[in-house]
């Protein structure tokens, strides 16, 4: 979030752009060096780990690293050789030095990946948060030491990431080894050291298969789009926008309880009873959950939208801001997303991201299509509303096969609170218009809202529960 930040103030808006181009090819390259393994670490190392299979779970692990060490290798190695025929398309010819800093940070990167997994997927959530605590604030040190060093700014940002990422990625190989590997591999049973491949595979290919559409529906794609369309520096613009909603919605609750969330879903649904009645209380708490933060947030700092990209990210371009405002608007969908795809992914129904890449065909249309005549604002809209398509059409899959349920008087509840608090924050933003109203302002809102929440709660008992064994203090007299 601060490199985000720090990155925008410090780079050219052509820079900006570039960086923001290499970023986009983030997805390209996981794509090719990892053939959807990635979900299915994420789905089988909790269900190995409970079951006490720990042959499956290291067979399979060290066969996923492997695999993805000597593709991501062969992949950046073709990429670098035809960095030249590809850079001509967006004017990048210039950028092959950073490029090499870029893929070998990256390479780094993809082996923390699949480490924080099998981290997780073990409950050792207190080591893999720290971890990425510790490389990521190194990262961001480095890269401010390294833009005020380095005449090329852009080189200075890539090395300073690549020695975050080898750090980080040291640093989670020495946790697993002796957290993880020294603990449970003594306890492999020799008729366990197999993978189970025909599931395994089954799972990756439709995970694979879904890699493509995610591209196409995330902003990497746009910045092609809009790179080949306009201008580098309009990439820039385009990326103000679109990264300061990436951030703000990344610091969600749910974005940082994912990790957690997601192997205790799977290991509470592998091994009790009862699981569809288990499965349709979590969504449903899910779903209130992450709106109890989302509904505020968006509706506050959309609010102070304009003050707050010209203090933190000092936007020059007007257009930047309605950029952010358009894609936070599309961002309240997210309620549905996270707990969609834990249910379709307990019912191992993956086959649903796989129906959803007919979105991301019309995420790609729509927005070539819309740049012309409504500009960047085109491109917004056709990402927006592919990602609300998505995510509408993983929900009502999810009823289909198991008939959850949204609590709409809950939801309700929730925008009531929020619109209050939205009341109460714009009388203190139109006071003053320094970044210190600003503060004051957006302050003042939460502090309504967790007001207007206690006396207008949302939430039942379970919820309640839930949130006191999580702050392990008793927040509700539950």
């Amino acid at each position: 979030m601060l490199t985000t930040v720090v990155l925008a103030r410090n780079l050219t808006t052509e820079q900006y752009g570039v960086y923001n181009l290499f970023l986009g090819s983030v997805l390209i390259f996981n794509f090719l060096s990892n053939p959807g393994l990635a979900g299915s670490l994420q789905r089988f190392l909790p269900e190995y780990f409970k079951l006490e299979k720990f042959g499956y779970y290291f067979r399979t692990l060290f066969f996923a690293i492997s695999y993805r060490s000597i593709s991501g290798l062969i992949v950046f190695i073709v990429g670098f050789l035809l960095f030249d025929q590809v850079a001509v398309f967006f004017d990048i010819a210039g950028y092959r030095l950073h490029y090499v800093f870029f893929s070998l940070g990256l390479y780094a990167l993809f082996q923390v990946d699949f480490l924080l997994i099998a981290l997780n997927s073990l409950f050792l959530h207190q080591y893999s948060s720290l971890g990425e605590i510790i490389y990521q604030s190194i990262r961001l040190v480095l890269i401010y030491c390294f833009l005020v060093l380095f005449a090329d700014r852009l080189i200075g940002v890539y090395l300073g990431e690549l020695i975050a990422y080898g750090f980080g990625m040291a640093t989670f190989w020495l946790l697993f080894v002796r957290k993880a590997q020294k603990v449970y591999a003594p306890k492999t049973k020799s008729s366990q050291r197999v993978i189970e491949w025909r599931r395994f595979l089954r799972f990756s290919a439709y995970n694979a298969a879904t890699i493509p559409g995610g591209i196409l529906f995330s902003n990497a794609m746009d910045y092609f789009v809009v790179a080949a369309m306009a201008t580098v520096s309009q990439t820039g613009v385009y990326a103000l926008g679109a990264r300061a909603s990436n951030m703000l919605l990344s610091v969600m609750p749910q974005k940082f309880l994912q990790t957690v969330i997601r192997p205790v879903f799977y290991h509470n649904y592998s091994s009790g009873d009862g699981k569809s009645t288990y499965i349709k209380q979590m969504f449903r708490s899910v779903v209130k959950l992450v709106a109890l933060p989302l509904f505020p947030t968006v509706a506050l700092v959309g609010l102070n939208a304009e003050s707050i990209l010209s203090f933190v990210f000092n936007a020059q371009s007007p257009v930047s801001t309605e950029v952010f405002l358009l894609f936070l608007v599309f961002g309240v969908s997210e309620i549905i997303e996270l707990p969609s795809d834990l249910v379709l992914q307990s019912l191992e129904k993956v086959q649903a991201r796989l129906y959803a890449q007919v979105f991301a065909i019309y995420n790609i249309v729509a927005a070539v299509l819309l740049m012309p005549k409504y500009g960047l604002l085109g491109v917004v809209f056709a990402t927006g509303s592919a990602a609300m398509g998505k995510r509408l059409l993983w929900y009502f899959m999810a009823r289909y096969y198991i008939d959850v349920s949204i609590c709409w008087k809950a939801l309700l509840k929730i925008t009531i609170n929020a619109l209050m608090a939205v009341g109460i924050s714009s009388w203190i933003s139109t006071t003053g218009r320094s970044f210190m109203w600003v503060i004051a302002s957006l302050g003042t809102g939460y502090f309504a809202y967790v007001i207007f929440s206690l006396i207008n709660n949302p939430l039942d008992d379970y919820e309640k529960g839930l949130l006191n064994r999580f702050f392990k203090r008793r927040v509700f007299n539950v």
